[in-house]
């Protein structure tokens, strides 16, 4: 498993005697440091219907539930090998989000907004695996912005509004109001499941009974980016909360700040950032214009139990055992795998390249020398999802045991005492006795093996 590197060029049509326009998209496998192609789709090739059908946005997720991701561009997506997987029609947007947007019905939802003034639909509710509108408005018009948040419990689903009227639509379709909140982003910053607003550098909840915003945070002193657009540096669930932290530069451009909710929330779910869809949507915040990230699964009112991830990470192992000071373990090792250990994952692991075993609970290493202990885990089909490796070296003489007989005693003094005061080269130089290796047997060396001694014989 290795992660991807998509990058694209083309998402408008060609310009009056410049000829159609193309789009061109890459897909780069990073494995063993290297960039290695996976796939290119190129519009010279798979046909001119596919252009200008491009966003000024990526965004990314598993929208067919086949446990792989698509790359939705706006109104063209690419399955993971590459090739479209739906392409509506309804050409340039500047603004898209992905998500769980209504919890009613099966499968995940793509709301857009278009430029172009010659489609049916401007203001667009979809379904994000086969591109099908769900319900869609005509505004005659570009609509340059558009929001998807649940900031009203009275209706199922987020709300949805877009720059060109001043309509708030449920996820149904319906309008439900025209007062218009900000358009420019929504965060998870209160205590309760429903979205406040982010524009410029206010958090701001709205107050769907008086058709208000009010404001939360006023991050005074600092400055948003991208003109009216007015982006925060950047917004996420970065210290593990579910809740997001806002990161904002400070009007000089000294220094960045990040902001934390202060708000207490008895609603507990998992780390956003451990849900794939939404930690994939921090990566694509480098694409052109921002968008706020959203999860997999729907945040807000009578939102249904979120599932527990299935996560995995390397499988490093624990060491444990007594070390000497250059980091050496000086006794048996015991080693201990503490990830990837629910099901359906499984675990094996080999030592010093012999046979795969596999992993039900500590074991020992032994015996002097570097080794080294590999880790698998698979899935429940047995697929290889992840493997690590770590190496140890033991050296299992006892500090202080000058003599080699197990056992820090008056004979290994003895030995000390009669090479006390010689150096490498001299008649009696003892390199066991030289302690701290610095080529001579001084007191120095005595000290050290009186503490080893003491260590050796101290109660307990």
């Amino acid at each position: 498993m290795h992660p991807t590197f998509l990058a694209g060029r083309g998402y408008y049509y060609g310009q009056p005697g410049q000829g159609p326009g193309r789009t061109v998209i890459a897909a780069h496998d990073y494995i063993d440091g290297q960039l290695v192609e996976r796939w290119v789709f190129d519009t010279r090739d798979a046909g001119a219907e596919y252009i200008g059908q491009g966003n000024h946005q990526f965004s990314v997720g598993d929208v067919d539930g086949d446990g792989k991701d698509e790359l939705m561009q706006g109104s063209l997506t690419f399955d993971d090998d590459g090739t479209a997987l739906w392409c509506s029609g309804l050409g340039h947007g500047d603004a898209m989000h992905y998500g769980d947007l209504d919890p009613t019905r099966p499968g995940m939802e793509l709301f857009s907004v278009k430029e172009e003034t010659d489609i049916p639909y401007h203001t667009v509710f979809s379904d994000a695996a086969t591109g099908e509108t769900i319900w869609g408005v005509f505004n005659g018009r570009d609509t340059g912005r558009g929001l998807a948040a649940d900031i009203d419990p009275r209706y199922a689903g987020t709300e949805v509004w877009g720059a060109a009227n001043l309509n708030v639509w449920s996820a149904a379709g319906e309008v439900i109001g025209n007062v218009r909140p900000s358009i420019n982003f929504s965060i998870y910053w209160d205590g309760d499941p429903l979205s406040e607003l982010l524009d410029n550098i206010s958090v701001r909840k709205w107050d769907w009974v008086n058709q208000r915003e009010v404001v939360l945070l006023d991050a005074e002193g600092t400055a948003s980016n991208n003109s009216t657009k007015a982006n925060p540096c950047l917004q996420a669930d970065l210290l593990g909360d579910w809740r997001e932290e806002v990161m904002l530069r400070t009007a000089d451009n000294t220094a960045l700040r990040i902001y934390s909710t202060p708000y207490p929330t008895d609603l507990r779910i998992h780390t956003l950032m451990h849900d794939p869809a939404y930690r994939v949507a921090i990566a694509w915040q480098n694409s052109t214009y921002n968008q706020p990230p959203h999860p997999s699964f729907f945040i807000g009112n009578d939102m249904p139990a979120v599932a527990q991830p299935d996560i995995f990470v390397y499988p490093e192992p624990d060491f444990y055992g007594l070390m000497d000071e250059n980091g050496d373990y000086t006794t048996d090792v015991r080693v201990a795998l503490t990830v990837n250990l629910d099901e359906p994952l499984s675990n094996t692991y080999r030592v010093d390249g012999g046979s795969w075993t596999s992993y039900s609970g500590p074991f020992m290493v032994t015996g002097d020398g570097s080794h080294t202990v590999e880790f698998r885990t698979y899935d429940g089909d047995d697929n290889l999802l992840v493997e690590a490796s770590k190496t140890m070296t033991i050296n299992a003489a006892v500090p202080g045991d000058l003599d080699g007989d197990g056992d820090v005693d008056v004979d290994d003094r003895l030995v000390l005492i009669g090479s006390l005061r010689t150096c490498e080269g001299d008649s009696g130089y003892n390199p066991a006795a030289d302690l701290d290796g610095n080529g001579c047997v001084d007191m120095v060396d005595y000290a050290k093996w009186r503490a080893y001694y003491a260590a050796a014989h101290r109660p307990g």
